[in-house]
């Protein structure tokens, strides 16, 4: 299972290098961590520094050298993540902490693929104690226990309250249609394994556009991308944060695509024409991007309000004289008046 990212940045140590944490929450992480590195040559005993240190590797996902890098006086706790992350199941057992939300899934997993079936069938129980009844991996994994058992009516049941949490979820979306095909649920089956087919390119964007994010966290249009992904995967409510958050963070170079998106967002998903209509002026006053004023015009042509499209047609014009996209809006609006 696709276990949540440890996005930490926030929490670094404070005994750090101040500009190696500056440099890591900017973007430039190589140069932080190469920082955080000397520093540490200078002061191997200063357990925050070499905690921090941990946390950046980790984050840049260099558990190797983490590895080398952890010892008792800081970053030990990273130790058996980084040893899960690195495939060495065995060895992670020993490390990983049964009552931390994320470790006892990375538990779970890992005894799963030791083929260790019934201490990870325990393992989901803790899950359960940890995360609670409510949460969407504990009904996928209760799911996949059903299943291995060939109770596919219960895992049925169990992957639609995780898909009840979380609609998008791959792994409840597959065990679901597997389920309801073995159970001689076919049509059904089949139906929510392509919707599961259609979603996973999707997911896999979605994957990928966080790591960038995760690597240049100050870079506006990778989160704007999230934002995108997250609208295509229904998640409206946090593609408009990843909106919002973009905005904060965009240069002038940068805004006009952002509002862009954003606006169309507010008015194909929340059907709020005022909104978008106030987003794409504040983006023009802030950078003047022509193309902010002709979406204003085709929003208000959209609901035939013509005089507030002309004027921003016009508007428009003034700043790209014989623009021939922008007299071919005002040819067209005066057609339908």
């Amino acid at each position: 299972m696709l276990l949540p990212l440890l996005l930490l940045i926030s929490h670094l140590r404070p005994q750090a290098s101040a500009r190696a944490v500056e440099l890591f929450q900017s973007g430039a992480q190589r140069e932080a961590v190469a920082l955080l590195e000397k520093e540490l040559v200078e002061r191997p005993g200063d357990g925050g520094l070499r905690g921090t240190l941990v946390e950046c590797l980790m984050l840049r996902h260099r558990y190797r050298r983490a590895l080398e890098v952890m010892r008792s006086d800081g970053g030990e706790a990273s130790r058996g993540k980084a040893l899960f992350f690195l495939a060495r199941y065995d060895e992670a057992l020993t490390f990983l902490d049964a009552g931390d939300p994320d470790e006892v899934l990375m538990l779970v997993d890992a005894l799963e693929a030791l083929g260790r079936m019934g201490e990870s069938d325990q393992a989901v129980d803790r899950a359960r104690e940890v995360l609670g009844e409510g949460h969407a991996s504990v009904s996928i994994l209760t799911g996949r226990r059903a299943a291995r058992a060939g109770e596919h009516d219960a895992a049925i049941l169990a992957y639609r309250r995780a898909l009840a949490i979380d609609p998008v979820s791959q792994e409840a979306l597959f065990g679901l249609g597997t389920s309801l095909v073995r159970s001689g649920a076919r049509d059904e089956g089949r139906g929510v394994l392509e919707e599961h087919r259609r979603i996973l390119p999707l997911l896999d964007r979605l994957e990928f556009a966080e790591r960038s994010l995760q690597l240049n966290p100050a870079h506006a249009p990778n989160q704007a991308a999230v934002g995108d992904i997250q609208r295509a995967l229904g998640r409206e409510r946090q593609a408009e944060a990843s909106y919002r958050r973009a905005l904060e963070i965009a240069t002038d170079d940068q805004l006009a695509p952002i509002v862009l998106r954003f606006s169309r967002f507010k008015v194909e998903n929340d059907n709020d024409l005022d909104a978008a209509i106030e987003l794409l002026r504040r983006g023009e006053r802030r950078c003047g991007d022509v193309r902010l004023i002709v979406r204003q015009g085709d929003l208000f042509l959209s609901r035939e309000r013509f005089e507030e499209a002309e004027a921003a047609f016009e508007r428009a014009l003034a700043l790209r004289p014989g623009a021939p996209a922008i007299l071919e809006r005002i040819r067209k609006l005066k057609t339908r008046r």
